[in-house]
């Protein structure tokens, strides 16, 4: 896949879940054992697990990517 797909992929993911998070009111988001299958939690633990923990998760993946292609000299700035 290339890079610009992927930016594009990762775009339509973000927006599809922000909608299903929009789709919920503050009272659902919040409220513990308010949909059963959070057990003891709460929608917002969820979101938060799948939305900004996972984007931190995968930033830095992407960083030690670039690191190390870096270091490999394939996407320098074409300067020895």
């Amino acid at each position: 896949m290339k890079l610009n797909q992927a930016i594009i992929k990762g775009k339509l993911s973000h927006e599809r879940i922000m909608n299903i998070i929009r789709s919920h009111t503050t009272e659902e988001v919040i409220t513990k054992k308010h949909y059963k299958w959070t057990k003891t939690g709460n929608l917002y633990s969820y979101f938060a697990a799948n939305t900004s923990k996972h984007y931190l998760w995968a930033m830095g993946k992407c960083e030690k990517i670039i690191t190390e292609l870096n270091t490999m000299d394939l996407i320098g700035d074409g300067r020895k």
